[in-house]
């Protein structure tokens, strides 16, 4: 049942008085009278509370090792003989 009710004013509804903010007033209004206030179900409130679980994941991260052979040149000497002939005269 929903009633009109003005700002400020009252309205009498089936499950009690109504003060000017709109509430009903079950326990004053109906004491006494045989009624007993009927238990309202508001909407379910759904409390999140957020927190991490840290997983593992893995990650591959190829390497590769690389071996560069340089060529470097280093002089090394190997000897060369040749005989040669002089001739020669001994002046005293």
């Amino acid at each position: 049942m929903s009633c009109n009710c003005q700002q400020n004013t009252c309205c009498n509804g089936q499950y009690g008085n109504f003060d000017n903010n709109g509430y009903a007033n079950y326990f004053n209004s109906n004491i006494g009278n045989g009624f007993t206030p009927q238990p309202i179900i508001a909407p379910k409130k759904v409390c999140t509370t957020f927190q991490n679980q840290y997983v593992e994941q893995p990650i591959i991260c190829p390497i590769e090792c690389r071996r560069v052979n340089n060529i470097v040149y280093v002089p090394r000497y190997y000897p060369r003989y040749e005989q040669t002939c002089y001739t020669q005269t001994n002046r005293y």
